[in-house]
């Protein structure tokens, strides 16, 4: 299989990714969490039963095609991550729940996201906002969204001049994190368009890949820590800074 019909492969998959992020939503009046760490940001330490049952449909899915074969980075510790083979040359990331404080308050700004590596670069990336349907796809091909739902009009606040980060500080960045019900992440704020751009100085491989892969495919100006080498070395991601 090569990158081409590993995307095309993926795609095809959407409709059961999408599918297990609706189940969340539906879970989402009645879910509980937990917690699974200790970092001290409560947006990365909690986990709820929805994280997992996601993690796991996705992953059952994946496993009847070739992708089997791939190398599988899932946030949660679910029994079908050690299924994967890991042999082939693709890396494929997933965070079941992204935003799952957000999920666990019974707020809409959560996603499920999944992305697709090879030579340790993204060539695929889907983001789904299943609150309204909020769709998010990025290829070599290009960018493509769903119009955003009614919730994203809840925050005013713009960032449009501005670099924006979710944990960080800096001279030149604002954090757009908040636990403000209503207010957005950095993330919607960026596929909005009321961002500048956005930094990282550590992301996370399940879910530090959308606002890199977006750039680099809108041809964006991206500055990595390390400008020479691919944003993934195998194990993790290094950080970087992207500018609309």
């Amino acid at each position: 299989m090569n990158p081409a019909e590993a995307v095309q492969l993926l795609r095809s998959l959407e409709k059961e990714v999408i599918a297990a992020a609706n189940y969340a939503l539906e879970k989402q009046v009645a879910v509980k969490s937990s917690q699974k760490s200790d970092t001290g940001i409560s947006g990365l330490d909690i986990v709820t039963e929805a994280d997992l049952e996601v993690q796991e449909m996705i992953l059952q899915t994946l496993l009847k095609t070739p992708f089997s074969d791939a190398t599988i980075l899932a946030e949660e510790a679910t029994a079908s991550v050690a299924l994967f083979t890991g042999k082939s040359p693709f890396t494929i990331t997933l965070d079941p729940i992204d935003g799952t404080k957000h999920y666990a308050d019974g707020e809409p700004n959560f996603s499920t996201m999944l992305s697709l590596l090879y030579a340790g670069e993204p060539i695929y990336t889907l983001v789904y906002y299943p609150t309204g349907g909020w769709l998010h796809r990025i290829t070599e091909a290009g960018y493509e969204s769903t119009p955003p739902p009614a919730w994203t009009n809840l925050d005013a606040r713009d960032f449009s001049q501005s670099i924006i980060t979710s944990y960080e500080e800096g001279p030149e960045f604002k954090n757009a994190w908040s636990d403000t019900p209503g207010e957005l992440d950095a993330y919607e704020l960026l596929f909005l368009g009321k961002a500048a751009g956005f930094a990282t100085s550590k992301p996370t491989v399940y879910d530090g890949l959308p606002p890199y892969h977006l750039a680099k495919v809108l041809g964006w100006q991206i500055k990595k820590h390390v400008a020479d080498q691919p944003i993934f070395d195998g194990k993790a991601l290094q950080g970087y800074v992207v500018r609309a």
